[in-house]
């Protein structure tokens, strides 16, 4: 996995590309802790540029959720699209994060 963090307009835009699996568990913490810097605004992943997401993936984004969860901040999940959208929406993940 790769990625990208930047802010526009109060909102958290990380971009992730590659795979996300359960080997970018370690990686994943930096997202993490800039997820849990947030005070105000949303969170979005972009996962436009995604190949692959595994089960271990998809708790890492559930961790970031419930990360920004207290503060009352959104967290939504952009672009999938393929087997990764499938594989989300296999899971349910539009139940409890908002599938753009």
């Amino acid at each position: 996995m790769e990625y990208q963090i930047n802010e526009h307009d109060n909102t958290l835009n990380i971009h992730l590309s590659g795979r996300l699996t359960f080997r970018d568990a370690a990686a994943f913490d930096d997202i993490l802790h800039a997820v849990r810097e947030r005070t105000v605004g949303g969170v979005v992943f972009d996962l436009s540029s995604l190949e692959f997401i595994d089960s271990m993936g998809m708790s890492l984004i559930i961790r970031a959720h419930d990360a920004v969860a207290p503060s009352g901040n959104r967290l939504a999940v952009q672009g999938a699209g393929g087997r990764v959208r499938e594989a989300l929406e296999r899971a349910g993940f539009g139940g409890l994060i908002s599938l753009e």
